[in-house]
């Protein structure tokens, strides 16, 4: 028996419409005005115990057992792979397109990382108007990138399919006139660089194609004097500065005039102060001295033209800005830790990276001395008596020796760990260990551990570089493979032990390991 509370004594017309029942006797006044007839008023007493044995009983047979809501278990088969034995209805959440995650990464990964020369991409990516050669040639790199970081064949032949499109589309924007002299447009060819440079990454050893560089010079000189009043612009030109140069040095031509043209122009808008742009200038020297050498015309001023160019080299060092001086560090690594018991601390790694830039051209440089002072066949291309030319053979050594220290002394700030050094040390080495780890991602040191690989080839190739310092730096190499997972390193590494003769530039050029700023 259940008790079910005190029931109401209206009758059923008046609590099925929802209506106070007035309980006349006979007939409830509702009832009659609405012409129902009334069903009568319920037992109070009869209604206040009711059984309800048969459907209690009923229900319980029905219900599962323990309570819980009947499952359907199927029959385990190990042969399938699952996390569970049993079926789930939960619907995997589904991954995002290749295309959108090949753009994410390529942005994240390559655009924003340090030392990146297209830093400025972000600033197109929120327009509203994007022209389709743009998003096709921008589709097309991150799907070749994506594909490298993965392996994925699939998503390669994707890329290349992309890359036929958008050179499509590109030449059709460049035979409109006010499309070709914009912003987007110039873009578009650096990315078409880049893609060509991401494919010749999987052959290593590919002379680059000048191409697309040639037409971004074109572009640029279309644009005149203007191109220098869009901020946009000019960060674009520091990036063709870039590859402009570094493509003259890996196919030993001089830098053309066009080029030389813009570069005076620019100067009257950038910072020639800046230790960067000194560079880019005594570079596009080098660069001439090295054509002219590859040629064999005019060796004799050639030979001189360099002395010269390395003894203003040295002087531009010595008058770099006290915000880029470096400080000598002693003691605060154990000494296996570092080359010759010391290492430099510098206020950035930009700072480090420009020095190291100035250090390996001058090996370069003073190897090209070398070689035309101490060659039988060119002696008599130079009016210099054999004790001065011995002097001149013995301080290009020494030079090149001392790029070599210090290349391998700029490089524990960047890639050593914080148990490494050694307690008690001054309060300069105490900050700069602050600074090393306590203030940058992994992902940042790594980048910038990446920018020291070119400097530590080009030192270690040396034939100057003794086979101590080159043990040292093919070792760091090693480290910095394995332990940082720098792929370059690895690389690089591998063709310093193979010991043949590789154009350095091609290596450079197309693993992205010489760059500079303004």
């Amino acid at each position: 028996m259940v008790y079910c509370g005190k029931p109401s004594r209206s009758c059923r017309q008046c609590r099925k419409r929802d209506i106070k029942c007035d309980k006349r006797a006979g007939s409830c006044g509702q009832c009659t005005r609405a012409n129902l007839k009334c069903p009568g008023y319920q037992n109070p007493e009869a209604l206040v115990f009711r059984d309800q044995t048969a459907s209690t009983i009923q229900k319980a047979a029905d219900a599962p057992e323990d309570g819980f809501r009947k499952m359907k278990f199927t029959n385990y088969d190990p042969s399938v792979p699952s996390l569970s034995p049993c079926p789930t209805d939960l619907t995997p959440y589904p991954l995002p397109p290749v295309e959108l995650r090949a753009k994410d990464v390529f942005v994240s990964q390559y655009v924003l990382r340090y030392s990146s020369m297209m830093g400025y991409i972000p600033h197109f990516l929120p327009s509203m108007y994007k022209p389709i050669h743009l998003m096709s040639t921008f589709k097309a790199v991150s799907l070749l990138y994506f594909s490298n970081e993965v392996m994925s064949p699939s998503v390669l032949d994707e890329a290349w399919t992309s890359y036929g499109f958008a050179l499509s589309l590109t030449n059709k924007a460049l035979q409109q006139p006010q499309a070709a002299t914009q912003n987007s447009t110039l873009l578009t060819i650096f990315l078409l660089d880049l893609f060509e440079r991401l494919a010749n990454k999987r052959q290593l050893g590919m002379i680059s194609d000048t191409r697309h560089i040639n037409g971004a010079l074109a572009l640029f000189r279309l644009r005149g004097q203007s191109l220098f009043d869009d901020p946009l612009a000019v960060s674009m030109f520091s990036q063709l500065k870039v590859l402009m140069l570094t493509s003259c040095l890996e196919h030993n031509t001089d830098v053309p005039n066009d080029f030389i043209e813009i570069h005076k122009f620019a100067s009257h808008s950038m910072d020639v102060e800046h230790p960067d742009w000194s560079f880019s200038v005594l570079l596009i020297r080098f660069i001439g001295v090295k054509a002219r050498v590859c040629t064999r015309d005019n060796l004799s001023d050639a030979v001189q033209s360099a002395l010269q160019l390395d003894d203003d080299f040295e002087q531009t060092c010595m008058n770099m800005p006290r915000s880029w001086h470096f400080d000598t560090i002693t003691g605060l690594l154990i000494p296996d830790l570092t080359y010759e018991g010391c290492y430099h601390h510098y206020p950035s790694a930009e700072v480090c990276r420009t020095w190291n830039n100035y250090r390996l051209i001058r090996i370069l440089l003073n190897e090209i001395i070398l070689e035309l002072l101490q060659n039988p066949e060119q002696g008599s291309f130079f009016n210099t008596a054999f004790v001065e030319a011995e002097q001149k053979i013995h301080t290009c050594n020494l030079t090149i020796e001392r790029m070599c220290n210090e290349i391998c002394a700029s490089l524990p700030q960047f890639t050593r760990e914080p148990s490494c050094f050694a307690v008690g040390a001054n309060k300069t080495a105490q900050s700069a260990g602050m600074y090393m780890h306590g203030q940058i991602s992994t992902s940042q040191r790594r980048s910038q551990a990446t920018a020291l690989v070119f400097a530590l080839y080009t030192a270690a190739s040396s034939p100057t570089c003794s086979s101590k310092n080159c043990s040292w730096i093919v070792n760091e190499l090693q480290i910095m493979g394995s332990e940082m997972n720098i792929s370059e390193a690895r690389i690089v590494k591998d063709i310093l032990l193979k010991k043949g003769k590789v154009n350095p530039w091609v290596i450079a050029n197309t693993l992205e390991l010489f760059t500079f700023g303004p």
